[in-house]
């Protein structure tokens, strides 16, 4: 927080001096703790708004939900307010520590401190917290505060024409033509990507069905896998493919739950299978069971039956795939760069 708070007073101070007579807006996503110091009063130079992008889960206390983390499906009867607030209570009391790290630091840099939680803090204070997703991904709040905004997922991406399919693309484009098999799509990510919790599981446990064909995405581009691994008949593993240009034609998307995943799942109509234990995958999976747009395994590491038998009941059962289709047009008509534009104009014009 306080080195990136350094770097927001040094862009500042150069804005100013090039162009000392227009006014700043800050945008950053939720990660960028430097915003927070300059939200809560620290010395220095301020812009004229603070947005904050929500790139992950809303990680906001509500008397509608439990604390993130838990993931526990949101309550807002009398028993599940009263669930959620004895949770919070508790959530506070564990994060003590860290919230007392967090003040010290607010202090470092000359900030005020503050009594509300750092996550609270970070969608509380900005002018705007723009949450990137449609509201139907995210858990109802009654108390939402009036600073948010749902832009809606950010758009299909725009195919690189550098960017080469892979050798096997005639065979999927055939087999979505002829309908002769479902495909199927499974990644383990970009960041926690070991191929032995998930991708691999996958692989074997759909190797004996001749009417499915698995699509192995590796993540990054120049990766493989190890040469000694056997690579079921029905399975092609690529190092990389853009999802946009995979997921129209899959019927499963099995992955570990990043929060652009499940975007570009919903932009495509795919439904999930999600199998996540790390950072803020378990939410986003409780939230894709939630929306009743996949299945989420509550595991980083499922067994192969349990991917078996999560994989043919999304193929079977068609709420799935009507679910996650009525959530792409919700998505369809948002607009997020305009949302976007339109706030930092709304902002910066005060």
């Amino acid at each position: 927080m306080p080195s990136q708070y350094e770097s927001l007073q040094a862009a500042l101070k150069g804005l100013k001096a090039k162009e000392p007579d227009r006014n700043v807006v800050l945008v950053v996503d939720n990660g960028f703790m430097g915003i927070l110091p300059s939200m809560l009063n620290a010395p220095g130079m301020k812009p004229e708004a603070h947005i904050t992008l929500g790139i992950l889960p809303l990680a906001l206390s509500s008397i509608d939900t439990a604390p993130f983390g838990s993931c526990l499906l949101p309550d807002s009867s009398p028993a599940g307010r009263a669930r959620n607030t004895a949770l919070n209570a508790t959530r506070r009391e564990e994060l003590c520590d860290l919230q007392n790290v967090f003040n010290e630091l607010l202090s470092s840099v000359g900030a005020r401190t503050t009594d509300r939680l750092y996550t609270d803090d970070a969608v509380l204070l900005p002018d705007r917290y723009i949450q990137m997703c449609i509201p139907e991904i995210e858990y109802p709040r009654s108390d939402l505060p009036s600073n948010v905004r749902f832009a809606g997922g950010l758009p299909r991406g725009a195919r690189d024409a550098s960017t080469s399919f892979p050798p096997f693309w005639d065979e999927v484009l055939h087999i979505f033509r002829t309908k002769e098999k479902k495909i199927i799509a499974v990644s383990q990510g970009t960041f926690s990507n070991f191929p032995t919790q998930l991708l691999l599981p996958t692989l074997s446990a759909l190797a004996s069905n001749p009417n499915l064909l698995v699509i192995a995405v590796l993540g990054s581009r120049g990766a493989s896998l190890p040469p000694e691994i056997p690579i079921p008949a029905n399975a092609r593993v690529v190092d990389f493919i853009p999802f946009d240009d995979l997921l129209p034609y899959c019927a499963v998307f099995v992955t570990n739950g990043g929060y652009g995943a499940v975007q570009h799942a919903i932009a495509n109509a795919t439904p999930l299978v999600v199998a996540g234990s790390t950072e803020e995958k378990p939410e986003n999976a409780a939230r894709v069971q939630w929306a009743g747009i996949g299945l989420d395994l509550r595991t980083g590491t499922p067994s192969e039956e349990e991917l078996r038998v999560a994989v043919e009941r999304v193929l079977n059962d068609g709420g799935f795939a009507g679910r996650v289709a009525a959530l792409r047009e919700s998505m369809e008509r948002c607009d997020p760069l305009g949302v976007i534009a339109g706030q930092i104009m709304e902002c910066g014009g005060k």
